[in-house]
């Protein structure tokens, strides 16, 4: 019944492919113009009342099978007009080289259509017999606001457990907790309660990061030894399982790791109940010190006392006021005005969500791209709230998954795909970032021509999902390539709700579930297939026939036909699988991805017969030697990856044919020498890392440019004459570029850069390892006219420039790193560009990071007037600022005013620390403060000071009974003082949290480790 809930999306999705320009065109060239426009005003009628059928779905069987009907009818047309959609050779015709009909005369394909078009109208004429309501329906291009992201977890956004954390990171810290075996502290709760949350706040506290030795984080869902060793050996960025085969070689390797080591391994989302594995596990762990700790985060209560865990932490919900700030920081962002009426209605919400902050979270954040009352109360009034499931696991967790699926009604249409695509793969399968959005595209749940825009929609939406809790970003190593990815899973409940909304749509069918029920696939469009050793022929019969995205894990020997059946495959993902592809799967002709496994050895000729073929990864790869020059034929082609395919020797020169590629990845192809010349022409996106030059055609005065879209990075090798044909400035979709430029031939260099001016739209810039001694002309003359658009610069390793060009213009520079130019000594009007009387300059920039300056005598704060003066600020919205190593500066006349974060490695630059002015100081962060006994007086007078941190101040002794007198200061971090063992009596009494081993005041202290939590209220 839940899988009818993707109808509307898939109607949606079809009506826009139906209403292109090209299928207009097509209809009058093949003679059904008529039926065509019939098609779309029968799915416009329907659509009016899918809103309705879909609520009703839940209770009324008809209603579920109506739509049920509907959606196949859909699917089928799609499958029809991807058909007819294939790539055709000709060139001579203007419309018709989209389309082909290979397999149908036109004749035949129309009269298809036609009955397509009957069969529809049958379906939508039953909607009369349910009496269902029609809703306005909007043709308004639905958008999808992008966010950026970041790993890990703010502190900032976790609220309400602040004192369960330090409860935890004290029991981590105490002594009384060694004993002979190794201490576990397990998290328990049900899901959605932030067991994860809570554990990665404590795995990246700077108490914790100090204290231990080794931080080890393990998704150990999956709770095979083998899996459990791979991870921990990954997360060490140590070989991967694929280096050491053998399970008792890894374990050896993981002891000698921890040997000997005070670590920290948190266990995540254990289930595990057989306590033989944990045994086994758990000889791999002995040999390090009697401080290391385990945490688990579990939702069963049994789990801790297999493993022999005393004092399991049970983990409560929030209380409503906590949940309240979790929606409203998702609802209304940074916003200081709040609609009263919305904060009313999410009152109401929020107590339905019974103190689960993943409620909390998924709702605040779909309600943020709502405006209006109306749909606000649209979701505190649902039916959904009342709705109870019957089946499967706690009544609790029922209800949690029952307000997601609120959230999951509120979603565009296509991100209803998206997300419900997900699901396709296993629970707690590591989504890599960039595969899933190439899947999407392939799946045409992005619909766009445009490979930049078709990336950027996709990232938008899987910022969406992220923004409202659907995904959680974590990372990927690959240590013996030097690269780390974004990847991305669902939380266990999020993808329940994913397989309870995709219904029959989805299928994972693992050989290992040999107790369970086998899952109905006829209706099928979305698979995994997981430890089938041997797939054979009756197998290969149960193969759904319309499946479009089959992900193949640990199966090995495919029958020649095997793919014989599945012609509306789009996706097909053989990375954890088959060392060959059966001959079968050279006849998909609407395959748009294909991934190959690493054990690959050779690409068949026939490859070039997948005209519809997007995106081809062939990626780690290891054995494979050549290409076929038939790949020259796969002209859709956007994205070759040959990534760690270490004995690759050359590609062919056929590849100059695929007009459509726009990336190539070849990093770790260390046996490849060259790249034909003709690549040159299409790629806009090439990701190379090696240790030796690579050629591009003839290469004489080479240098290494180093291009960089977004998070992913390009190295390419040019020479001087390629350096003025690419015509960089022309290209307008590159956002961000690192040039890295070193060469014996220093005019040579500063020709290169000269010639590589950036278009105009770019937004970061990098410099770094440059040999030049002076900068590009497009930089040092009116750089705000070439470049207006610059948000980030930073100058890195420039050894022989001793002037820096004029930034201080630049409208929208919000971030400047300037790092090691040894010869720079002055940061002047002149850099500013102050021009006039007023010194108006940097009117955007945020943040300032000056490292290792050695020769920087001077930095001027302040313009000057006409009458010698120094008035106005050059830096008037600086918000954070860092100075490390920089042992000759000074400042003139002190620092900005508007600096609220404030980093600081030498006490003379206290100096400049004018405490009249910096009233907005809220964070200071002092290291080294050599042969200083006491703090600085003038650090008494910074009202506002919320945080202070002093790292390695050695000869500090005592800290002053004015701290007490500072009303705002809630932290006090203390790293690396030995001679501290004291707290002034002025704030013992109001700390709230603190390391336990300064509140003994020993002697045997050492001050390591000190996070100090003042009260918030005072009075």
């Amino acid at each position: 019944m839940a899988g009818e809930l993707v109808a509307s999306a898939v109607v949606r999705e079809l009506l826009k492919k139906l209403s292109s320009k090209l299928w207009s065109e097509l209809g009058l060239l093949w003679n059904f113009k008529k039926d065509l426009d019939d098609m779309k005003t029968t799915l416009l009628s329907v659509q009016a009342v899918l809103t309705d059928a879909e609520k009703r779905s839940f209770n009324d069987e008809s209603v579920s099978l109506w739509l049920k009907r509907l959606k196949a009818a859909a699917y089928d047309i799609e499958d029809m007009v991807d058909q007819i959609q294939t790539p055709n050779q000709s060139k001579d015709k203007k419309v018709l080289k989209y389309f082909s009909i290979s397999s149908f005369s036109v004749p035949i394909m129309a009269h298809r259509f036609k009955g397509m078009r009957k069969r529809l109208d049958r379906i939508a004429a039953e909607r009369s017999n349910y009496s269902m309501r029609e809703e306005a329906v909007t043709n308004q291009q639905e958008v999808i606001e992008t966010r950026t992201t970041f790993s890990g977890v703010s502190k900032d956004e976790v609220l309400g457990r602040e004192k369960e954390a330090a409860e935890v990171i004290k029991r981590l810290l105490s002594t009384s907790d060694a004993t002979a075996g190794i201490s576990i502290i397990p998290i328990v709760g049900i899901g959605g309660l932030g067991k994860t949350t809570l554990a990665k706040l404590i795995f990246n506290d700077d108490i914790i990061k100090e204290f231990f030795e080794l931080r080890i984080w393990v998704h150990a869902v999956d709770f095979k030894v083998e899996n459990l060793v791979d991870n921990i050996l990954s997360s060490l960025g140590t070989e991967n399982s694929n280096i050491l085969r053998n399970l008792e070689a890894k374990m050896k390797r993981t002891k000698e790791i921890l040997d000997g080591e005070r670590y920290l391994i948190v266990l995540d989302d254990v289930w595990n109940e057989d306590q033989q594995k944990w045994k086994d596990f758990k000889e791999t762990l002995q040999g390090g010190k009697v401080e290391s700790r385990i945490i688990v985060t579990t939702r069963s209560e049994r789990v801790p006392s297999i493993m022999g865990a005393e004092m399991p932490h049970m983990l409560k919900p929030l209380s409503n006021d906590v949940c309240l700030k979790l929606f409203e920081q998702r609802a209304f962002g940074s916003a200081d005005a709040k609609d009263n009426n919305l904060v009313s209605i999410g009152k109401e919400i929020v107590k339905k969500c019974q103190g689960v902050p993943l409620t909390a979270n998924a709702l605040g954040g779909m309600l943020r791209f709502k405006n209006g009352e109306a749909a606000w109360k649209k979701v505190r009034d649902s039916e959904l709230w009342k709705l109870k499931e019957e089946e499967g696991g706690r009544q609790s967790e029922n209800e949690i998954i029952s307000s997601l699926k609120l959230s999951y009604q509120h979603m565009p249409s296509p991100l209803k795909l998206c997300f419900v695509y997900c699901s396709s793969y296993p629970k707690a399968f590591i989504l890599d970032k960039d595969m899933l959005i190439q899947q999407w595209i392939a799946q045409r749940f992005i619909q766009t021509e445009d490979e930049t825009e078709a990336l950027e929609i996709g990232d938008g939406y899987v910022n969406y999902l992220q923004s409202m809790s659907f995904l959680e970003e974590g990372r990927k190593k690959y240590p013996y390539l030097n690269i780390t990815r974004v990847t991305y899973k669902m939380h266990d409940l999020v993808y329940d709700l994913a397989r309870w909304v995709a219904g029959d749509e989805v299928a994972v069918l693992d050989a290992r579930d040999q107790g369970g029920a086998k899952p109905n696939v006829v209706d099928c469009h979305y698979a995994s297939i997981i430890e089938y050793e041997n797939l054979s022929e009756e197998f290969e019969k149960d193969l759904p026939r319309k499946v479009r995205a089959l992900h193949f894990q640990n199966c090995w020997h495919f029958p020649k036909e095997f793919f014989s059946y599945t012609k509306c495959l789009r996706v097909l993902d053989l990375s954890e699988s088959t060392s060959n592809l059966p001959i079968s799967a050279y006849t998909l002709e609407q395959l748009r991805y294909l991934k190959f496994s690493s054990s690959f050895r050779y690409v068949d000729e026939r490859i070039g017969k997948l005209h519809n073929l997007i995106y081809l990864d062939l990626s780690f790869s290891r054995r494979l030697l050549k290409l076929p020059d038939s790949m020259g034929s796969l002209t859709r082609l956007r994205s070759l990856k040959l990534r760690g395919c270490l004995v690759l020797k050359s590609i062919p020169e056929s590849l100059g044919n695929l007009v459509a590629l726009r990336t190539l990845d070849i990093q770790g192809c260390a046996m490849l020498d060259e790249l034909p010349l003709s690549l040159s022409n299409y790629i806009t996106h090439l990701e190379i890392q090696r240790d030796e030059p690579l050629e591009i055609g003839p290469n004489t005065d080479v240098l290494l440019l180093k291009l960089v879209h977004g998070q992913s990075t390009e190295n390419v090798v040019w020479s001087l004459a390629d350096a003025k044909r690419i015509e960089l400035k022309e290209k307008q979709r590159i956002r961000s570029i690192t040039y890295e430029c070193s060469s014996q031939n220093q005019l040579v260099v500063e020709a290169m850069l000269e010639e590589l001016q950036p278009h105009q739209d770019l937004q970061e810039l990098s410099i770094c390892s440059y040999d030049g001694s002076i900068f590009p002309s497009w930089m040092m003359d009116q750089i705000e006219s070439f470049l207006p658009n610059l948000v980030k610069i930073k100058l890195f390793d420039i050894s022989i420039c001793r002037h820096l060009p004029v930034l201080g213009q630049l409208p929208n520079l919000k971030r400047l790193l300037i790092w090691f130019l040894p010869l720079v000594s002055k940061i002047d009007d002149e850099f500013c560009g102050a021009r006039n009387t007023t010194g108006t300059s940097f009117p955007s920039l945020k943040e300032l990071t000056l490292i290792r300056m050695p020769k920087l005598e001077e930095w001027v704060t302040t313009a000057r007037a006409e009458d010698g003066e120094r008035r106005a600020s050059l830096f008037p919205c600086l918000e954070y600022l860092n100075i490390d190593d920089c042992p000759n500066l000074r400042v003139y006349p002190c620092f900005p005013p508007s600096v609220t974060r404030l980093k600081l490695e030498r006490q003379e630059l206290l100096a400049f620390l004018d405490d009249r002015e910096m009233s907005l100081l809220k964070h200071l962060h002092i290291m080294d403060l050599k042969g200083q006994t006491s703090l600085p007086e003038r650090i008494r007078h910074l009202t506002s000071l919320e945080t202070l941190v002093l790292k390695e101040c050695k000869s500090l002794a005592t800290l002053p009974e004015w701290l007490g007198e500072l009303f705002s200061l809630r932290s006090l971090e203390i790293y690396k003082i030995p001679r501290i063992i004291r707290l002034p009596q002025s704030i013992q009494l109001l700390i709230t949290s603190c390391s336990e081993r300064l509140l003994e005041h020993t002697q045997k202290d050492t001050g390591k480790y000190w996070d100090i939590k003042m009260t918030a209220d005072r009075n």
